[in-house]
């Protein structure tokens, strides 16, 4: 015997658009939400940002240095136009991070003493980069380099 299913769409209720007064008090509701867990949040970010910070000091990383440029074709421009020196530093610092991670040891403590994690070379390039294609994009004109992924 041969089954036949029937198959019955069911469509799901209908989603009307958000009216302004509705729009208004989400806006509300979202400010006085970010208020109340505004300090939490804030010192959540600061233990983070402390626990990334000393785990890049032991390993001689700056942040920017945890940026891929073979997955962001903007960071790959940005590190392209801060000029060689710049990208055979950072070569350096992830080549001698990969040696002490496989070697399960931190740097000197001496040498962790004058790490700067934070110090960002990277992160106004890269917003010029994204800045220049956003507008590049409103004008209509392509970019001058390949955008396209390995």
């Amino acid at each position: 015997l041969a089954r036949t299913h029937a198959r019955t769409h069911v469509a799901g209720p209908r989603v009307s658009p958000t009216p302004p007064a509705a729009m208004a008090s989400t806006s509300a509701l979202q400010k006085s939400l970010l208020n109340m867990f505004s300090p939490l949040l804030s010192s959540m970010a600061k233990s983070y940002k402390g626990v990334v910070g000393a785990r890049l000091t032991k390993l001689g990383l700056r942040y920017d240095d945890l940026i891929d440029p073979d997955m962001d074709m903007d960071a790959r421009e940005a590190l392209r136009r801060l000029g060689p020196e710049v990208e055979i530093q950072r070569n350096q610092r992830l080549k001698r991070a990969l040696d002490l991670s496989m070697k399960h040891v931190d740097l000197d403590p001496k040498i962790q003493k004058v790490q700067t994690p934070f110090n960002n070379y990277l992160h106004g390039m890269l917003e010029q980069v994204k800045m220049e294609n956003a507008e590049r994009q409103e004008v209509g004109t392509p970019t001058p380099y390949n955008r396209q992924l390995p």
